[in-house]
């Protein structure tokens, strides 16, 4: 017989919450609802505003953000959990359907992130009689592509609303983050002359030009990166990790559509990843001054690496032996958009299990971290919040 909270997280699972359609929002929500509700816990949906939503996510339906609390006046701790998943991909025809392995949960979600939701919300119903500050939850959409009209929402425009609590955790997979890299999206457009392919004489391949411009990208930001390590620890334990990384290429595309064209225009992508202690803009003005005016650089999606190394609650969790170490993530999370909070991220899930087919998590991970989070606030307020 599987717990309460596995349960849960059965139920959420079932719902298909894929971004940006997000076909299942508002089923997944009014669900979460009422079965904290039934528990004794508060809870309250909120909408992200139409006309902000027609500017920032303008694909699938209403944005609904639900709120969860017990105790009273000031919020000391606020759990942070995204119910949006990724598509199951090619070949997963029953990622919705939960199924039990042993000790381990398989389906859309189950490790990133419904598990860390399930428990965040189980905890809250292990303190429906707390009578202490106030204890909250908030699950947002969107964090899969972006979260400006989730948590990127929750704090920009809900803040007022629903103060943020003075530590926030957010129960994303993986150890006890302090913080992630920032990220930088580019696109290089390099130019020649489109010209027909018997006659390559009166053209200029932009596509050979643009691959010898990849090569000097690549080698350049290679040498330059390796001479500025991070001091801090990364989850990978990889020794690349420690630098600024890059990726060239995962968008390449030519003007042209036929064999016989030689492209007079060529695009490649370009995705950095910056470490907490470098200016995002430096990083973007240093790959501008190699590429120089061989080609055009449009920079598409950036967001500040964010760290918390003073943080009272990675702290708390590390002498109470919970977890063992802080560690930096190096993808992108939620946190960054609560800065000048005490936010880490910590969760029941895996990374490794991330976005893969057959997504699993561990059923006895996921119900020994209803009682750490359930602990946490008790932890919190014996050390004088």
């Amino acid at each position: 017989m599987t717990s309460e909270v596995i349960e849960l997280l059965k139920q959420l699972i079932r719902f298909d919450t894929v971004s940006p359609e997000g076909k299942q929002y508002e089923d997944l929500v009014k669900y979460l609802k009422e079965w904290l509700e039934e528990r004794g816990v508060n809870a309250k949906v909120e909408y992200v505003d139409p006309q902000f939503k027609a500017k920032a996510c303008p694909k699938g339906g209403p944005r609904p953000i639900l709120f969860a609390w017990v105790g009273e006046g000031e919020p000391l701790l606020e759990f942070n959990g995204h119910y949006d998943v990724v598509p199951p991909g090619e070949g997963w025809e029953d990622a919705f359907e939960p199924k039990l392995e042993g000790e381990f949960l398989i389906g859309r979600g189950a490790s990133d992130m419904k598990s860390g939701i399930a428990a965040a919300a189980a905890a809250l119903a292990e303190l429906n009689s707390w009578k202490g500050p106030r204890v909250q939850a908030v699950f947002v959409p969107d964090e899969e592509i972006g979260g400006e009209c989730g948590t990127g929402y929750r704090v920009s425009h809900l803040k007022d609303k629903y103060p943020i609590g003075k530590h926030v955790l957010i129960a994303e997979p993986g150890g006890i983050y302090i913080g992630h890299k920032g990220l930088a999206w580019m696109k290089v457009k390099v130019k020649g002359e489109q010209a027909h392919s018997s006659r390559p004489w009166e053209g200029e391949n932009a596509f050979l030009k643009a691959s010898a411009l990849a090569l000097k990208l690549s080698n350049e930001l290679f040498q330059r990166f390796l001479k500025r390590p991070s001091s801090y620890e990364y989850e990978s334990g990889h020794p690349y990790a420690k630098f600024n990384t890059f990726n060239l290429g995962g968008i390449a595309k030519s003007n042209t559509s036929a064999f016989n064209m030689i492209p007079g225009e060529f695009t490649f992508s370009l995705d950095v990843r910056v470490i907490p202690e470098e200016s995002l803009e430096n990083v973007i003005n240093e790959v501008v001054s190699i590429v120089g005016d061989e080609a055009d650089v449009e920079v598409s999606t950036t967001f500040e690496p964010f760290i918390n190394p003073n943080s009272t609650l990675a702290k708390v969790i590390i002498e109470k032996g919970w977890a063992d170490k802080e560690v930096v993530s190096e993808g992108g999370l939620d946190l960054r958009y609560y800065k000048g909070y005490d936010a880490i991220s910590w969760g029941p899930g895996t990374t490794s299990e991330a976005h893969k087919i057959r997504e699993k998590v561990n059923v006895k991970r996921v119900e020994q971290f209803v009682k750490y989070y359930s602990q946490l606030p008790k932890e919190l307020v014996s050390r004088g919040g």
